[in-house]
């Protein structure tokens, strides 16, 4: 019986908690959605992009022989445009593509690199000559594929505290939810 008389003597009061705690629900869904579709946006692109497209996979195995003759990239630079030239920026684009939603947050870092992480890496290595001879002779594009290439240099990061903080993050949001849930109808039954 106290906590009804405390709720009818302060029904502004609660009712200022609890729309506080409807907003912070509201706040931490918005933030948690945009993980999950992030993630979604990650899968979706690893399997129907990087798994199972046959002109991307393709593409890497045209590209992959490119690259590896420093004498047959030297000529690429030069030249004005060429199936061959097509491929490699297309692959590079790709890349940085990549490199840029996960920069933005369009695509999970974390899960991308769960499966992907030695592949790209071991791409930039490949290429990472070639960007920088193009960017070198490259009159307007000094900083192409810096992207691609801050995320494939960057360190590895460490998942364990990050999966800890997504963990807690969630369980404030089940919490704040359950709560204000509750108080909503304790409201709603008791004033």
């Amino acid at each position: 019986m106290l906590i009804v008389e405390w709720v009818a003597e302060n029904s502004n009061e609660f009712r200022l908690v609890v729309a506080f705690m409807a907003a912070a629900v509201a706040f931490l869904a918005i933030l948690s959605h945009r993980r999950t579709t992030a993630r979604k946006t990650t899968l979706d692109f690893i399997l129907n992009r990087e798994l199972h497209d046959p002109s991307w996979l393709d593409l890497r195995l045209r590209v992959f022989p490119i690259l590896n003759e420093q004498s047959r990239w030297e000529r690429l630079i030069d030249t004005p445009s060429n199936p061959e030239k097509q491929d490699v920026f297309a692959w590079l684009n790709h890349h940085e593509i990549i490199a840029v939603g996960i920069s933005h947050r369009a695509l999970d870092r974390d899960l991308y690199f769960n499966w992907l992480e030695q592949t790209y890496r071991d791409d930039w290595e490949l290429a990472c000559d070639f960007v920088s001879t193009f960017r070198r002779q490259a009159k307007k594009n000094k900083v192409a594929f810096v992207e691609f290439q801050r995320l494939a240099t960057s360190p590895p990061r460490e998942t364990d505290w990050s999966q800890k903080l997504i963990k807690i993050f969630d369980l404030l949001l089940y919490v704040f939810a359950a709560l204000t849930a509750l108080f909503s109808l304790l409201l709603f039954f008791l004033v």
